[in-house]
């Protein structure tokens, strides 16, 4: 990492950062007996991919935190990200143009990101998913 004299200059390249392990993670297939042991199926780095790909929407969600004039559509209504719990907002945003209600968007925060990076676990009913579409990988709920 470089040295920055701006904040922006560090948020553009640790973003870029966090992107490139994210993309490891997810192109990453755990073969290998002797290191992943009943576990070498093929899989990914699932868990420690989408807690990167959290820690690069809470950032997003932070910069535009209490700025009102940067609203995203729920339910249909335009709300502006006011505090951290908020910051997951920003997926329905133009910078991932998701339409999920207001519950999927706590129940992400609550069920999924919470847990997922305070605990280490999903919690019973939650699957991370992978899969390649339009030549990039991706990582989804079910």
């Amino acid at each position: 990492m470089a040295i920055h004299h701006e904040k922006v200059g560090l948020l553009k390249e640790s973003l870029l950062e966090m992107l490139h392990v994210a993309k490891y993670a997810v192109t990453y297939k755990k073969t290998d007996k002797t290191k992943w042991a009943d576990n070498a199926t093929g899989g990914i780095l699932g868990h420690p991919a989408v807690v990167v790909l959290f820690s690069i929407v809470d950032c997003l969600g932070s910069v535009f935190a209490g700025d009102n004039k940067f609203t995203v559509p729920i339910d249909g209504k335009n709300r502006p990200i006011r505090n951290a719990s908020q910051h997951i907002y920003i997926l329905n945003s133009r910078y991932f143009n998701l339409d999920l209600s207001q519950i999927d968007l706590d129940n992400i925060y609550k069920n999924v990101r919470s847990t997922l990076t305070h605990n280490s676990l999903l919690p019973e009913g939650y699957i991370l998913q992978w899969r390649k579409r339009e030549s990039s990988v991706q990582c989804g709920y079910q």
